[in-house]
């Protein structure tokens, strides 16, 4: 039996039951009112939102971890004001030594919980946040919706500047309508051997979270559509990127990995806990 994502009804009042047991259905999950089921990845909604929910049986926090799609938190918030905003490796990689007033159209291929794409909207890039599965996608647009209203200017206006697309990239990048992006930003999974808990990254503990959650997530994904492993291949990702961006592609890697698809690049930034491979098109 293939493993599952479920959208939590346990806590719903009967009214607001059906709306989850739609949003299971347009989100490709199951739902589930058992406890029983608790070990399993969970997508629930509280008073904070929503959030994913998964098994944790390491180290002294064992039990259930919750991670979540929000950009107003406040580790993450510090780093979207103007002067922590132009330090960012992922920032300076994208927007190179252009002006301020620079307004690029970039694609975040492999956007996940899309803390990149928010700083690179929050720049003053127009983002558009492709995400192939499907939960992740609907948590992506959930959490546009509320930072639209965030009384911080700078958040709100972010959030203003993207937009979530949910389907396979490779083919999201064939089909490609409208203007093409002056960038395509890629960060594909790295799972070093070495290190298969923190994917060769280092990164604080709420980093590593929202790691597993990603990989748990991917691999349910993948064992219900095998072929998506192959559509997310690292070659297929690089040749469609190339193809479709105008300017740049942009790849992030664990400071250890190897290239992307054995393509030298043509520049790279690297920082503590990542690499910024740059292909100049």
């Amino acid at each position: 039996m293939s493993r599952k994502c479920y959208v939590d009804i346990t806590q719903a009042e009967l009214g607001p039951r059906n709306a989850l047991l739609a949003l299971a259905e347009c989100v490709a999950c199951d739902s589930f009112s058992s406890e029983s089921l608790s070990e399993e990845l969970r997508l629930a909604f509280d008073s904070a939102g929503w959030n994913l929910y998964f098994p944790n049986k390491t180290g002294k926090s064992a039990g259930q971890s919750k991670v979540a799609v929000d950009y107003a938190q406040p580790s993450f918030a510090r780093r979207l004001e103007a002067d922590n905003l132009s330090r960012e490796f992922a920032v300076r990689a994208v927007r190179g030594r252009k002006k301020s007033d620079y307004q690029p159209l970039v694609l975040d291929a492999t956007a996940g919980f899309g803390r990149d794409s928010f700083l690179l909207a929050a720049s003053g890039c127009h983002v558009v946040q492709a995400e192939r599965i499907p939960v992740l996608a609907y948590l992506l647009e959930q959490a546009l919706k509320t930072a639209v209203q965030n009384p911080c200017k700078r958040q709100a206006l972010a959030a203003q500047r993207c937009r979530v697309v949910c389907g396979e990239s490779t083919t999201l990048m064939a089909d490609w309508h409208g203007p093409a992006p002056d960038v395509v930003y890629l960060d594909p999974m790295y799972l070093d051997p070495n290190k298969p808990a923190d994917q060769g990254l280092k990164a604080s503990a709420g980093v590593k979270k929202n790691m597993r959650a990603l990989q748990l997530l991917t691999e349910i994904y993948e064992a219900n559509y095998p072929a998506a492993a192959k559509a997310a291949s690292n070659q297929a990702l690089f040749a469609a990127a190339t193809s479709l961006a105008v300017s740049k592609v942009v790849v992030k890697r664990a400071p250890s990995a190897p290239v992307l698809a054995g393509m030298q690049p043509s520049s790279c930034l690297t920082g503590k806990s990542a690499r910024f491979d740059v292909y100049a098109l």
